[in-house]
């Protein structure tokens, strides 16, 4: 989790703004003069040509296939007055050469940040998301389990960021969530909302400290699941690195569907849980530690524990190329009897080549691997190339 304080006010008094109409009026209208508002729009469109002798890593021999997919990837930022909204859509399109057909998906997005003053601001998401599980498989505890499937998301947040004073903030927040798969029979469809409440104070310059507690209540197709959570918050900034840890307690419980008045309650459990990152963040050179462990929703039914770790390396080898390095691992255990535990694994190095300002080369080299319960693991490796076009748009 990360914090941004508030800068002190240039004179005392509440300053209120009415944004919202103003920001949707200059997205639409386009370029505005800086006194306004400001618009920042990206586009980035790439190519990728890729095989892999089992690209969905699914059971059997003859199952290799070349990749061919084009990603279109477009923002517009328009900011006013210290408040902003963020529109992003992204659509690729994957054909296979052979057995798997093609798939389109893709991500639509916005994002917006009002601040009425110095002391209070209103942040708000809404997004749909449509993408492989396979893209998906150490970041997702129903990958392991159908690589096959593709997710379908609605997702919705709402904050408020109160700063009582220029060294603390108290975050209320709510989540939604839905997620169904298609291409699958053996995933159903999932529902998330979360409330919770964090505070956080910096105590020094570098230090924050914070608490955030709240509940979380999953539906799946195979029962309705209960999480409160309770943690304590930590930030500490030193040059260029930044660390962030979460350790805390959740208590779960679920209840399994059944007859209409006869589901059978699980008897709650308290569990320790929590999330740490370091990262160290400079030109055109980036080196990050991730982990965690929590509890999350299955669409197979019911709560896994999910286990992850995750390292990546960017650096630079000359004055346009650069290098970078990527492994993640993730374990989805299971907190329902009968239901399997699945592990995954990927290592990826990728070179890129920046030939001309807005054109850059890539080379991937790509292994993954998932192991379903107690049956044999399936691996499988990927070579590609990549085209990155990123006009200059203003």
């Amino acid at each position: 989790m990360s914090w941004s304080f508030p800068e002190p006010a240039a004179r005392p008094g509440r300053r209120r703004r009415h944004l919202p109409a103003a920001l949707i009026a200059a997205a639409l209208a386009g370029p505005a003069s800086p006194a306004s508002a400001q618009t920042v729009p990206e586009l980035t469109v790439r190519g990728d040509l890729t095989y892999s002798p089992n690209p969905l890593l699914l059971p059997g021999d003859d199952r290799g296939a070349l990749l061919a997919e084009v990603t279109v990837d477009s923002k517009l930022t328009v900011s006013a007055d210290q408040s902003e909204l963020a529109f992003r859509g992204t659509i690729t399109d994957r054909k296979y050469s052979r057995l798997y057909g093609n798939v389109l998906f893709g991500e639509a997005r916005v994002d917006a940040t009002y601040r009425d003053s110095e002391y209070l601001s209103i942040l708000g998401t809404g997004q749909f998301r449509r993408l492989p599980l396979i893209d998906r498989l150490t970041t997702s505890v129903d990958a392991g389990i159908d690589p096959r499937a593709v997710s379908n998301t609605i997702y919705a947040r709402l904050a408020v960021r109160w700063n009582p004073d220029a060294h603390t903030i108290i975050t209320p927040e709510f989540e939604a969530e839905r997620t169904g798969y298609s291409e699958s029979s053996l995933l159903g469809t999932t529902r998330v909302m979360r409330g919770a409440v964090s505070i956080a104070a910096r105590t020094d310059a570098t230090t924050t400290l914070g608490a955030r507690g709240g509940a979380r209540f999953s539906k799946a197709r195979g029962g309705d699941g209960t999480t409160w959570f309770l943690d304590a918050t930590v930030e500490k900034v030193l040059r260029d690195w930044k660390a962030s840890a979460e350790l805390g307690v959740e208590r779960n419980s679920f209840r399994a569907g059944g007859l209409p008045g006869s589901s059978s309650p699980r008897s709650a459990r308290l569990l320790i849980g929590g999330r740490g990152s370091l990262c160290r963040d400079r030109e055109r050179r980036e080196i990050c530690f991730r982990a965690g462990l929590f509890s999350e929703i299955s669409g197979l039914g019911g709560l896994q524990r999910r286990t992850f770790l995750n390292a990546s390396l960017q650096e630079p080898i000359g004055e346009r190329v650069s290098v970078r390095l990527l492994g993640e691992y993730q374990h989805a255990g299971t907190g329902s009897d009968g239901l399997p535990a699945t592990d995954a694994y990927r290592a990826a190095a990728t070179l890129e080549w920046e030939f001309l300002p807005s054109l850059t080369f890539g080379g991937t080299l790509e292994y993954i691997r998932r192991k379903l319960g107690v049956s044999g693991a399936i691996d499988a490796v990927f070579a590609g190339v990549s085209l990155r076009f990123t006009p200059r748009l203003q």
